[in-house]
């Protein structure tokens, strides 16, 4: 059994995990501070219902790029 789990996991781990990376955004980085506030940016990138969501956090740069992150992770499947 433990010898057909292991042949599972190194089938997997190749497939799949080898593609899987982290997104990590600082949000003290001056770069990414005050993103929300970039409207070509936001219109750009962004659907309106995405936008919506950014404008209506009280965390509007958090969210930003929790959104991002999510968009990335998407389009990298």
């Amino acid at each position: 059994m433990q010898n057909r789990l292991s042949n599972n996991w190194n089938k997997w781990r190749t497939a799949i995990l080898l593609h899987i990376g982290n997104d990590i955004v600082d949000l003290t980085d001056p770069h990414n501070m005050g993103k929300s506030r970039n409207l070509r940016f936001v219109n750009r990138v962004f659907t309106p219902g995405e936008q919506r969501q950014i404008f209506n956090s009280a965390k509007p740069d958090a969210m930003i790029w929790a959104i991002w992150a999510g968009k990335e992770a998407s389009y990298k499947i």
